[in-house]
């Protein structure tokens, strides 16, 4: 079907009733009055780099080739001097909501857009000089669109000079993240607004009533997409059914609009399908030119799932069930077949600086957002430290201290100062396994408080002490509880965030190089010093010891704290 509607573009010389280069918004089926959405052109140009990577058709991308560069040479009609489209002609349409009364002169949505296409063809025909196009501008969009908070919607000539407005739409927010012109690293105070902010509750919350809300087509598709792209299957779920079980209540049938009116049968809609079979069953891609069905389970709060896919060679059948936590699943493919766990989708691969650095930013957002210490992230509160007591050991003072980890809980430390304070000093978290407390991981002779404790925790070797008599400052907490303090958080998220306050605490010392601050742990503190390691980027060495194994053998005989949803 796909490569029919393509091979339709192909048939006439050229469109009757629409200006050179432009293409209708559906061939033959076109109403053929002149009017045409200039949109509609440049998501054909995705669709085609799409199409082309799912059925590996080159050579229908390259006969459509012309059409695109009469495309091409008609948008540059409408370059302004900053190479934005500007007063494009007919119908701009973005989406069935107020973003469609916000295309006056500069519409950056629309430029959001044509930024994908030039980059898709650049990609398609090796035109490199497409590419960097594309990129300009998405960089003037961001120059001039985002407020510092949002994106806004247009720019209005006046007095041969543009002026943004403050015309701002939700489905502005998703175009910008849609299309590479924003992502999570580069905007995330947005980012983490758009994903727990907006979507199917803000009719009840009324959150940021002043961005004007997105209708089903094309802004919520958009967003699923969004959260689908960046890891949020279980939110996925909830909103699919947020957003859709509503209608199918109602006419047993999906909607172009969040209302009932206009098209409550919308061809459009069952692109929810496509999501629910990728989001929820698991099956993220099913690849017939390579004859790879691509799979990620994930746990959605759902007991089981079952569908199936029909390839041009026979049925993808897939089932999954959930029981005492473990998933487990029964692909059925056709003959020559391989199935792939994609389920490590953040893999590191190498690549430059920058590169590695904006993929640890992404795993961290996502990470924390599984660890539910995401607002603790945002919204760091002063330590409001108070000592305790504090022992002179000679070369250092041992100090107990309380500091506050979140709005409603303190925590106790322990911290050892170096009585010679004339240089930058380095500094690390000191991190006990099960049964340990904050005293664990420092000699008998001492911190520790109870000798027969300190006699049975000689496996830690006083590593703390050690490390107290040769210069360093050392921090440490408890993180062996197996009690979830605060509503809404998880055991693993907590012992975490009173890791990471220690470190806000050390960064705090002004005696502290803060450039060399590491941590070290056993056993479960092991496991929290690797935790440490990747979530906090003060840390910049880690030792762990006592539990670098596989999942597999963690499961058998061991305490499960360690494993958690996502």
């Amino acid at each position: 079907i796909e490569k029919n509607f393509f091979e339709n573009y192909l048939l006439p010389p050229s469109f009757a009733h629409l200006p050179e280069g432009m293409l209708p918004m559906c061939y033959p089926a076109d109403h053929n009055d002149g009017i045409y959405i200039p949109n509609w052109a440049l998501w054909f140009v995705i669709e085609l780099e799409e199409y082309q990577a799912r059925s590996g058709d080159r050579e229908m991308a390259a006969a459509l080739r012309p059409r695109l560069e009469a495309l091409y040479r008609y948008f540059q009609k409408h370059k302004n001097e900053d190479g934005l489209l500007e007063k494009l002609d007919s119908w701009v349409f973005i989406e069935w909501s107020k973003a469609n009364d916000f295309v006056r002169d500069v519409s950056y949505p629309t430029n959001m857009l044509y930024a994908a296409a030039l980059a898709a063809a650049g990609r398609m025909y090796g035109e490199s000089s497409l590419i960097d196009e594309a990129e300009q501008v998405r960089a003037t969009i961001r120059k001039q669109s985002f407020d510092g908070e949002f994106f806004v919607d247009n720019a209005v000539r006046k007095d041969g000079k543009l002026q943004v407005t403050r015309n701002r739409s939700e489905v502005c927010q998703y175009f910008a993240f849609f299309f590479d012109v924003a992502t999570p690293q580069t905007h995330k105070e947005l980012w983490e607004k758009l994903v727990h902010q907006f979507g199917p509750d803000r009719k009840k919350t009324n959150a940021f009533p002043e961005i004007h809300p997105a209708n089903a087509f094309v802004g919520n598709y958009l967003r699923l997409e969004l959260l689908s792209r960046y890891g949020y299957p279980a939110q996925i779920k909830k909103e699919l059914a947020d957003f859709y079980l509503y209608m199918a209540d109602q006419t047993g049938t999906l909607w172009e609009n969040v209302g009932a009116y206009a098209s409550c049968n919308h061809g459009f809609a069952s692109h929810v399908a496509h999501s629910f079979y990728r989001d929820i069953l698991g099956v993220r891609q099913v690849d017939t030119q390579n004859k790879v069905v691509h799979m990620k389970i994930t746990d959605v709060g759902l007991d089981w799932a079952e569908g199936a896919i029909l390839t041009p060679d026979g049925l993808v059948d897939v089932r999954w069930d959930k029981k005492d936590g473990k998933i487990t699943r029964k692909v059925e493919v056709p003959a020559g077949y391989t199935v792939r766990d994609d389920s490590r989708s953040m893999r590191y691969t190498p690549g430059p600086a920058e590169q590695a650095k904006a993929w640890q930013s992404d795993v961290r957002t996502k990470l924390a957002t599984l660890l539910k210490i995401d607002d603790l992230r945002r919204n760091r509160i002063p330590l409001a430290s108070k000592k305790l007591s504090s022992t002179n050991k000679g070369s250092y003072t041992v100090e107990e201290i309380g500091i506050s980890s979140t709005a409603n809980r303190r925590i106790r430390i322990i911290v050892t100062l170096p009585t010679k304070q004339n240089k930058s000093i380095p500094a690390v978290v000191c991190i006990g396994g099960h049964g340990s407390d904050l005293y664990s991981p420092y000699d008998e002779q001492t911190v520790s408080k109870d000798a027969a404790k300190a006699q049975a925790e000689r496996i830690y070797r006083g590593f703390g002490t050690a490390l107290a008599n040769k210069g360093y400052v050392t921090i440490s907490t408890t993180v062996s509880q197996h009690e979830v303090y605060e509503k809404d958080r998880l055991l693993m998220g907590e012992r975490l965030w009173d890791l990471m306050r220690c470190v806000d605490y050390l960064e705090s010392l002004a005696c502290v190089d803060r450039s060399r601050i590491g941590c070290a742990g056993l056993s479960l503190g092991g496991e929290m010093a690797m935790w440490l390691g990747a979530m906090d980027e003060w840390i910049v060495a880690t030792v762990s010891a006592g539990f670098l194994t596989t999942m597999d053998h963690m499961e058998q005989n061991h305490c499960m704290c360690w494993k958690f949803d996502g």
